[in-house]
């Protein structure tokens, strides 16, 4: 959790003034959930619920997200953390549903090592905070258990690459597609609809990338 529930005030306050539609939607994306950080997670989860619409993924993109209501908020998860588990009872407590947005290759990793090293070579290479190499990754039955609980499980690549600078078309759809085992299982019956691109700027993403995931999901 890069920002704290005071840094989340803050940044509010800001927005606000910058943005001035009563309709707007902003898609809030958290990465770990520490053990340490439930609580501040709560606090965050309270302030938001407090100066927003909460909406579930089945509402983005239906006609009801165009209603002038109160600015509207979507909480996603990135990278299949297994922290991201400490979420559901707070989570649950005020009737949130989710996107978790996972990485194809990373949670079929069992041994820990390969998982350090997954995590300091795809998923944060500059390692802004070293105790992600602490964290676990979901495994099947976790992902499994999310939509039990009524989440949303979206795809955030194969292996966690910088799209944008890809130029080989086929490595790129294999980045896109969601070919894992796990979609295949006869308990995971969710159609994923949703897509993820890693590290979230501009530049890490272009018009083929683009094409690819639009034709591929909603």
């Amino acid at each position: 959790m890069k920002y704290n529930h005071y840094y989340l005030i803050l940044i509010n306050f800001f927005l606000k003034k910058i943005i001035k539609k009563k309709n707007s939607l902003r898609i809030l994306n958290y990465h770990n959930i520490p053990t340490s950080k439930i609580s501040n997670f709560e606090k965050q989860i309270q302030f938001i619920i407090k100066n927003y619409d909460i909406i579930s993924p089945e509402q983005l993109g239906t006609k009801d997200i165009n209603k002038k209501i109160k600015k509207r908020v979507l909480i996603t998860f990135d990278d299949g953390y297994k922290s991201v588990l400490n979420a559901l009872p707070v989570l649950k407590k005020y009737n949130i549903y989710a996107i978790f947005f996972i990485i194809g290759d990373f949670i079929q990793i069992k041994n820990d090592y390969e998982i350090k090293n997954f995590i300091a070579n795809n998923i944060s290479p500059k390692l802004y905070d070293k105790n992600l190499l602490n964290e676990k990754n979901l495994n099947k039955e976790d992902i499994i258990s999310l939509v039990k609980e009524g989440h949303t499980i979206g795809y955030h690549t194969k292996s966690h690459k910088n799209l944008g600078i890809i130029k080989n078309h086929k490595y790129i759809s294999d980045q896109i597609n969601n070919e894992i085992d796990l979609f295949g299982d006869k308990k995971f019956t969710q159609q994923i609809n949703h897509f993820s691109f890693p590290f979230g700027s501009i530049e890490n993403i272009n018009r083929e990338n683009y094409k690819i995931i639009k034709d591929k999901y909603k």
